[in-house]
């Protein structure tokens, strides 16, 4: 397959393009910045350089490569506290990109990353039949997105299929800094740390999402978690004895707050157990790491290598 990736700059798009050029996938990535350029070459992909609101150039794009599918991970994620970014990206972004992707005539199949980290079902084991309920300016988006797709499918055709993906932990990213943090002291868990959490690593989420290409079903929403869920305390604690430390004290929720920001907070302690049943019987997914457990050595292992 040919296969563009928006986003491809991002620790989510660099995986994704390495899985691909190891399934004999042609990535193509999309940056928006000339200093990403050089970094998505070294990876074997070609690059393509624009953002999601130069529609010239996007369309030029499209017709120079043709693809068969398209990736679209590029957003403001809810660390970004400029909340009217986040809606222009996410919402306005993706219904952009979506209009010019419907007109391309190779395409076979468009994925989009959303999230099933949108709200805080307490605790609650939760489904793709699982009303969500969108709590934060990302979480809302994300819904948006959603919504502006499958609108675009029921009008145009636009093959689209959406992997919501869980806390996504993996040798780099958001969970190396926090390894990072941990070695450094400066660490400490927001809460009490007895919310559960759903996680995946960022391999058997790049996995979903070329299972989701190869074998588009036009339409379905697959939650993208590991088989079994953790407490947030667990997972940091789990993290902390991987890196020869000891556990990590907590502090109040509305402290953290102040200083990460009240969405991310938000979405760090809700509480949630989703099911993976769906992406397992439809795909064929089957996770390389089942379990955080397993997850964490193989991630800290690499993260102290480097």
């Amino acid at each position: 397959m040919k296969c563009l990736i928006t986003g491809a700059n991002g620790f989510l798009g660099q995986c994704l393009i390495k899985r691909l050029i190891e399934g004999k996938h042609i990535p193509v990535g999309l940056v928006r910045k000339a200093s990403s350029i050089s970094e998505v070459k070294a990876l074997g992909a070609e690059v393509e350089q624009t953002d999601l609101f130069d529609s010239k150039k996007l369309t030029e794009i499209f017709r120079k490569h043709q693809p068969d599918a398209i990736f679209h991970l590029a957003a403001e994620i809810a660390t970004q506290r400029d909340r009217k970014l986040i809606y222009k990206v996410n919402v306005e972004g993706t219904q952009l990109l979506a209009k010019l992707a419907s007109e391309v005539k190779s395409l076979k199949a468009f994925v989009f990353a959303s999230s099933v980290v949108v709200g805080d079902p307490k605790g609650e084991f939760i489904d793709e039949n699982s009303q969500l309920i969108a709590t934060t300016t990302y979480g809302k988006s994300k819904q948006q997105g959603e919504t502006i797709l499958l609108e675009e499918l029921k009008k145009s055709n636009l093959p689209v299929v959406i992997l919501r993906p869980s806390h996504i932990y993996g040798p780099g990213g958001w969970y190396k800094d926090l390894a990072q943090e941990m070695l450094k002291g400066r660490f400490l868990i927001p809460g009490d740390g007895k919310n559960w959490w759903d996680v995946v690593h960022v391999e058997d989420v790049v996995e979903a999402f070329v299972l989701a290409a190869e074998r588009p079903m036009l339409g379905e929403i697959f939650h993208v978690v590991d088989d079994k869920p953790i407490l947030m305390d667990d997972f940091f604690f789990a993290t902390a004895k991987a890196l020869g430390l000891k556990n990590p004290w907590h502090v109040p929720k509305f402290i953290a707050a102040l200083v990460r920001g009240s969405d991310p907070i938000s979405a760090a302690v809700r509480s949630a157990k989703s099911s993976n049943k769906k992406l397992k019987e439809k795909l064929n997914w089957q996770p390389k790491f089942p379990t955080s457990e397993t997850g964490i050595k193989d991630c800290i292992g690499k993260i102290l290598a480097k």
